[in-house]
């Protein structure tokens, strides 16, 4: 069994370094990052992950921005893919007025404050070195990627169902960007769906990367289990 991981909105994945190092070694994992300098909305962020997938047995794990594209692909039913974890994600645009601030601002064309990280990413008792790789994903980057990839969002509104896949939900209980409602519409378009509530920021796969490991673990090994 391989754990695929999907990034957030920088598409780098370098923001995995502090869940991936609280893995046993035992798992094996992939990260599928994105193209840095092409703006794929998610049908075609869809075509480039389908190819990448492995050829054995794997979960997927769909952070934030990611979890559309994870919702999409599950549909397809793809042979080898057994569970999916989405972790702090959505299938709309998460916050409504979002849009309008997009439109207005092209909010990563200028550096984001450490207040705003800390506030509304990830959390204020995280250490210096989680800030700096923030800052070096978002910098891997065009803003003019990052800013379409926010537009996105705005305008996501998914249709369809996932049946017949187990997923999870890891939810942030301190997200200030995916509000909590967004919950509801997994819950009303997955079949199956186990959710988990961990306190902390909306980067909780970082803030919280031990408990999140464990109960990432904890999915993949039951699943294996289930299947003897």
């Amino acid at each position: 069994m391989i754990l695929v991981l999907l990034p957030g909105l920088d598409g780098t994945g370098l923001l995995f370094k502090p869940f991936l190092a609280c893995l046993p070694l035992k798992i094996k994992t992939k990260v599928i990052a994105y193209p840095a300098e092409e703006a794929l909305d998610y049908e075609a962020l869809v075509n480039y992950v389908r190819p990448r997938l492995p050829n054995e047995d794997f979960t997927l794990l769909a952070e934030s921005f990611s979890g559309p594209v994870a919702f999409l692909l599950a549909q397809e039913k793809p042979k080898h893919l057994k569970s999916i974890i989405f972790a702090a994600s959505f299938l709309s645009a998460p916050r409504p007025r979002l849009q309008k601030v997009v439109q207005k601002i092209p909010l990563f064309s200028f550096p984001i404050p450490k207040l705003v990280i800390q506030h509304a990413l990830i959390g204020k008792e995280v250490e210096q070195s989680m800030i700096d790789l923030f800052k070096q994903a978002v910098e891997k980057v065009p803003a003019k990627i990052l800013n379409y990839r926010l537009r996105q969002i705005t305008k996501l509104e998914l249709t369809g169902r996932v049946e017949e896949v187990k997923c999870s939900y890891i939810q942030a209980v301190n997200d200030k960007l995916v509000l909590e409602n967004s919950l509801d519409l997994f819950k009303e378009r997955i079949e199956h769906l186990n959710v988990v509530s961990i306190k902390g920021p909306h980067f909780i796969l970082q803030a919280q990367a031990k408990i999140c490991a464990d109960f990432v673990v904890s999915e993949i090994t039951s699943g294996v289990r289930s299947k003897k």
